[in-house]
């Protein structure tokens, strides 16, 4: 069974990937599509795709690369996709709290990790949705696609194929928890600038500090000091 399949269309990656598992887990396997129609995003978000025009990609990566550390997984999924990103664009590409990629101030990437057991093997499903080719974002202001934002048209199923690469290579020697956040920190979004928050429906200024050991964003605000916020708590208004 190929590690790489290519589905002309599904209603999400992370469902469809369950049915191309191995018996026994040897590589990363990943499946891939242009025309997803449920996609989900983290906490229940949506992830809607023009058809065509953008990559649904996900990858089953065994627990055991990750010593079954859902931490370590999140920080590992994120920085290969903001890494990858950056290469194939030459550009900054930035972590905005907890795993969306921006480039040059726009979204083009979100991802959803899932915990799944397949044939007695836990998995981590990685799914990601790439904005490549999409040029109408009038709907969705804040995002952007590769192709906006660079003015590079890629080839979609390059793209993939590159990706799912990248990916095997990378977890051949995946680095520690410590080293990850290290470098998740260093491309945060915004991190050490002045931005707008919201939280319980008041906004006020703050600087984003770092995210901590437990996935909590620390933000020292104009008017309450240092806090630390779980997911949903805050939200970064730009």
């Amino acid at each position: 069974m190929p590690t790489l399949c290519y589905l002309t269309e599904c209603s999400s990656t992370n469902d469809e990937i369950l049915h191309f598992l191995p018996e026994h887990a040897t590589a990363i396997t990943s499946v891939y599509t242009f025309h997803q129609t449920q996609g989900r995003g983290t906490y229940g978000n949506q992830w809607q795709s023009s058809k065509e025009e953008n990559i649904a990609f996900s990858s089953a990566l065994p627990t055991t690369l990750f010593q079954d550390d859902d931490f370590w997984a999140m920080l590992w999924c994120t920085l290969m996709a903001r890494d990858f990103l950056s290469h194939i664009t030459d550009e900054k590409v930035a972590i905005k709290w907890p795993n969306d990629l921006i480039l040059k101030q726009k979204k083009i990437s979100g991802m959803l990790i899932e915990k799944k057991k397949v044939r007695n093997i836990h998995y981590y499903i990685f799914g990601i949705g790439i904005n490549v080719l999409q040029k109408n974002f009038d709907a969705f202001p804040h995002a952007g696609s590769l192709f906006t934002q660079t003015k590079k048209k890629l080839d979609l199923h390059t793209l993939a194929s590159d990706f799912h690469s990248f990916l095997t290579e990378k977890s051949k020697d995946i680095l520690s928890i410590e080293n990850l956040l290290h470098q998740y920190n260093s491309h945060l979004f915004k991190r050490e600038k002045i931005a707008v928050f919201e939280t319980n429906d008041i906004r006020q200024n703050g600087i984003i500090q770092m995210m901590d050991t437990n996935g909590n964003l620390i933000v020292e605000l104009e008017h309450d000091g240092l806090k630390s916020f779980y997911h949903k708590e805050i939200k970064m208004l730009y």
